[in-house]
């Protein structure tokens, strides 16, 4: 007998076999949304994939995987406001091309006023991903089973 530890191996198709149910339970359980739970759950196990990191056991394996798709929950909701951002930028040629009126796409409402909306916009979202992470971070602590009695 060695005194290494023993490695945690298997390939990509075994580690899915073995934590799809875990890490698409989290996903749909956080996002709410199948979609959004299925995005999640390609990522994680992509990163499992490209990353080649070797754990010690099946418990590192097991808490890098949550951690990953605890941290890859926000992606989605990223990634539907990158595509908002985009089709909202892609309604400009219209003016340009004197499709639409330029007045049609201007408005009243003073710059400051937008400023500070974008800017509590972005401190509620801020404070609600951080209790969001916090709520979750002790969930995974906390396990299926609840705390640990002694």
């Amino acid at each position: 007998m060695s005194d290494q530890p023993q490695r945690a191996g298997g390939g990509i198709e075994e580690i899915i076999d073995r934590y799809q149910n875990m890490v698409y339970g989290l996903a749909l359980a956080r996002t709410g949304s199948a979609a959004d739970a299925d995005d999640v759950f390609q990522e994680v196990f992509w990163a499992c994939h490209q990353s080649g990191k070797e754990f010690k056991d099946e418990e590192h394996r097991k808490a890098w995987l949550l951690r990953t798709a605890v941290a890859a929950v926000p992606l989605t909701y990223l990634a539907s406001q990158a595509g908002w951002v985009v089709a909202e930028v892609g309604r400009q040629p219209w003016a340009i091309q004197n499709l639409m009126p330029v007045r049609v796409g201007v408005t009243d409402v003073p710059p400051t006023s937008v400023g500070v909306t974008f800017g509590l916009f972005v401190a509620l979202f801020t404070l609600l991903l951080a209790a969001e992470l916090c709520i979750m971070f002790r969930q995974i602590e906390r396990g299926p089973d609840g705390p640990e009695k002694d």
